[in-house]
């Protein structure tokens, strides 16, 4: 009878995830360009929220095209993607149309330039049945196509982008779940001793980090043989406090932004250690 139960429960959990981690980093590789970025327009973002909140419904939403982006199925994963001869650096985005999933966002923002953390979101998404992950698709540095001038097409610190309203459908939609966002730093480079000798700082976006991230810290520093750091307690650096997605969602009353900045070394053990993930996981909740 144990066994049965086991295996029905195993059964589940299958029919839960997303697609394989490989196969999501293969596409976000091919829906990465080193092209300029363009900015949408208001009219197109608001058909994208509402189209977005249907797929977060795991209902079929038609009409991508009209958007010059299709949706592609794989699985139980609805990738969301620029058609190839529209590129304009919208971004990648994928849900989980299960109905058990974790009300978890993942976001890498600069998933090329903070190197792994685009094939760690792609890895968590994989692994855990987690409801979406989203991915920048131009470089953070790319150029900005716009009449007002010239910028660098950084997602984290961008507004009005398809970033910003995927991440306000999520929010409206799952008000006590998680936005949970990717980085990398350099250890070098950081000005305090206390920072440098992070391997992880982690972040409500605000000076007064809530219970469940403090939680989660103290769950972290005793899982994981590696520095881990709460902003502003330990560290006061690298604290999002600039994000746009942070604003947004604090703007919004959204209590549940959590900001993972990480060190190269602890990026490089998470990517190849499987368990050290499922650590990081199980310490968010």
């Amino acid at each position: 009878m144990i066994r049965q139960v086991n295996h029905v429960m195993l059964l589940i959990l299958v029919m839960t995830m997303p697609a394989h981690a490989e196969s999501v980093y293969k596409r976000f590789n091919t829906a990465f360009h080193e092209l300029e970025y363009q900015w949408p327009g208001p009219g197109e973002l608001k058909q994208f929220k509402t189209m977005y909140s249907s797929e977060l419904r795991s209902e079929t939403s038609h009409g991508w095209e009209m958007l010059n982006m299709q949706s592609i199925s794989d699985g139980n994963t609805r990738f969301i993607q620029e058609q190839p001869g529209s590129k304009t650096g919208r971004g990648l985005f994928a849900v989980n149309q299960s109905a058990a999933t974790k009300p978890w966002l993942i976001q890498a923002p600069h998933s090329r330039s903070d190197k792994y953390t685009g094939k760690l979101a792609a890895q968590l998404f994989a692994e855990h049945p987690v409801k979406a992950v989203m991915w920048n698709s131009v470089p953070r540095k790319a150029l900005i196509k716009s009449a007002s001038g010239q910028g660098n097409a950084d997602m984290a610190h961008l507004h009005g982008t398809y970033w910003q309203a995927a991440t306000e459908t999520f929010a409206q939609q799952f008000g006590s779940g998680r936005v949970i966002q990717l980085h990398g730093y350099n250890q070098s480079r950081r000005e305090s001793v206390a920072a440098r000798e992070s391997s992880m700082i982690v972040s409500a976006g605000h000076q007064h980090p809530p219970f469940w991230v403090q939680a989660v810290v103290t769950c972290l520093q005793n899982s994981i043989d590696a520095a881990i750091s709460l902003y502003p307690v330990d560290v006061r650096e690298l604290g999002a406090t600039t994000n746009a997605q942070n604003r947004l969602l604090q703007n919004m009353g959204f209590g549940g932004f959590l900001h993972i900045e990480m060190s190269l070394p602890m990026r490089k053990r998470l990517v190849k250690d499987k368990h050290l993930r499922q650590r990081l996981v199980q310490c968010i909740g």
